[in-house]
């Protein structure tokens, strides 16, 4: 559930990278402390931002990371009706 922050798309537990480690480490002394999963997470946001969660939640600084597909879908869809529609058109006359 947790991005490495500096390997593109790796998640946290299978990187080795320094800060990785760091981290992993860190989160092993709170899971000692009896901190939360949630608690855990909250630690994370706040100090590295939303951008070290594989699921960041919807909201307003991440509305065009969660709609971004949808909207390529739609402008792409509506691409290739003018396409068909033109090459419709071009037919008849």
């Amino acid at each position: 559930q947790l991005r490495c922050l500096v390997c593109q798309n790796e998640n946290l537990s299978a990187s080795n990278a320094k800060i990785a480690i760091d981290l992993k480490n860190k989160i092993y002394i709170m899971v000692q402390e009896n901190k939360s999963n949630s608690e855990i997470k909250a630690y994370l946001v706040k100090r590295y931002g939303n951008f070290i969660l594989f699921k960041p939640p919807f909201i307003t600084e991440t509305y065009l990371l969660w709609l971004a597909p949808f909207l390529m879908l739609l402008i792409g869809g509506i691409i290739i009706l003018l396409i068909t529609r033109r090459r419709e058109h071009k037919e008849i006359q």
